[in-house]
């Protein structure tokens, strides 16, 4: 039996991905989350990630421990970033500016910056 296209519907086409982030395939767990910052990328293994903390208000903040640095996400509905953490299956987080996002999109990365530890340095002995 042959599938006959019909010419009164229209195709159902997948959703396009969020602007704000890549996802891994379903049923395989990300093993690296990289953010992209204004000043560059910074890619951590899921392992280093400790913890991360969802902050209510307007803006929301996550801030999330990935070994000694602090990655600051400011935005809004950063509930579902947060859940893809919980899931293991974010690879790509980056800025997405609201004022290219409709009002009822969702998920708006406004900022996004990596904190990293300082390292002193070492006196000349």
């Amino acid at each position: 039996m042959t599938l006959k296209p019909q010419a009164d519907k229209a195709p159902v086409l997948a959703p396009a991905p969020p602007t704000w982030g890549v996802f891994a395939d379903s049923g395989e767990p990300a093993t690296v989350i990289r953010f992209e910052c204004a000043d560059g990328a910074y890619s951590y293994p899921y392992h280093a990630l400790t913890r991360w903390v969802l902050q209510v208000g307007e803006p929301q903040n996550l801030v999330i421990e990935a070994g000694a640095d602090r990655v600051v996400v400011r935005g809004r509905e950063l509930e579902v970033v947060r859940d893809a953490l919980d899931a293991g299956r974010l690879r790509v987080l980056r800025i997405a500016e609201e004022r290219y996002i409709p009002i009822e999109a969702g998920v708006v990365v406004a900022e996004l910056k990596v904190e990293l530890k300082v390292e002193s340095s070492r006196s000349e002995e």
